[in-house]
């Protein structure tokens, strides 16, 4: 049965018993349709995590911007403690677990990434060192002749496929990866993450994970790697650049199956924050899986525990 947090002692050994804190983004740290209203006292309450020494991490699913545009967006809001070691994206995550667990099992001569995403990606691709094929080439994203597909050649330097959101997804895109995915031994598929839909203000449209499973088929017992929450690579890298204690770490989010279940799945403490997706009765009806060790209002709630 999840802890719901709201008295002073409440929060006081929430946060004594925690010295590493993960944040989504989206819901947790800013809302409003286009995210640029930060929760209720959140610059606050990041300033006491500080103020007592905690470690932060800025954890998020979207890989459509970069780590540098997030700290910009960051300081912009007024959150300038920020920093961009503190940011972890499934973007830039993606690039890291790529350069490092990928690509060195691969053969030297299978080691090309054709890339489907958008320029923040690019930016993380680049920041470690990667090249890739397609991406925001337009030439990717442009139609196709009807009935003819002379421009889907072999190229037997692709080894990943990494997949990302991408608003000119089209046909050329899903060719190339389909036939890289199909004809080159073993090509891998790297999802930066699965969600299904993209929450929009007057309803949903497809996400990554929805416009990705068009390449499950390319080939028999095709399994993607997905690095994003809910999923371990991400964590995994996170864990290796703040080396924290998952018994003394807590995931923040406002996703149950998304959030909750990534901390639940990674070994850490979880806090549900009812200013984003999740509600109350959401939880009630939750796997096992998904139900998070503890609830609060919201992120500035823990100013409660030096009020």
């Amino acid at each position: 049965m999840p802890k719901r947090l709201t008295t002073k002692e409440d929060f006081k050994s929430f946060l004594d018993a925690h010295d590493t804190f993960l944040f989504d983004l989206d819901g947790v740290v800013w809302s409003g349709p286009r995210g640029d209203e930060l929760t209720p006292n959140v610059t606050e309450a990041v300033q006491l995590l500080r103020t007592l020494g905690k470690r932060l991490a800025f954890v998020t699913n979207n890989a459509t911007q970069s780590r540098y545009q997030y700290l910009n967006k960051f300081h912009r809001l007024g959150l300038n403690s920020v920093q961009l070691h503190e940011i972890f994206t499934c973007g830039s995550a993606s690039a890291t677990y790529l350069k490092e667990h990928i690509l060195p099992d691969l053969p030297p001569e299978q080691r090309g990434v054709y890339l489907i995403g958008q320029a923040g990606l690019e930016e993380e691709l680049r920041e470690v060192g990667l090249t890739w094929k397609g991406g925001s080439d337009p030439t990717d994203s442009s139609l196709m002749p009807l009935q003819d597909f002379s421009s889907i050649t072999p190229d037997p330097s692709i080894g990943v496929v990494l997949f990302s959101f991408q608003m000119h997804f089209g046909y050329r895109m899903i060719s190339k990866a389909y036939n890289y995915l199909g004809t080159n031994k073993n090509c891998k598929l790297v999802l930066t993450n699965d969600d299904a839909t993209v929450l929009i203000p007057d309803g949903v449209c497809p996400g990554e994970g929805a416009m990705a499973s068009v390449l499950y088929n390319a080939r028999k017992g095709l399994q993607p790697i997905i690095v994003g929450k809910p999923h371990q690579p991400l964590l995994d890298v996170v864990h290796s650049a703040l080396k924290f204690d998952p018994k003394r770490t807590v995931m923040c989010g406002d996703r149950l199956e998304t959030d909750v279940l990534f901390g639940k799945r990674g070994g850490v403490s979880t806090l549900l924050v009812l200013t984003g997706s999740s509600i109350l009765e959401d939880v009630d009806e939750a796997p096992l899986a998904e139900q998070p060790d503890f609830i609060a209002d919201c992120i500035g709630n823990f100013l409660k525990s030096v009020a």
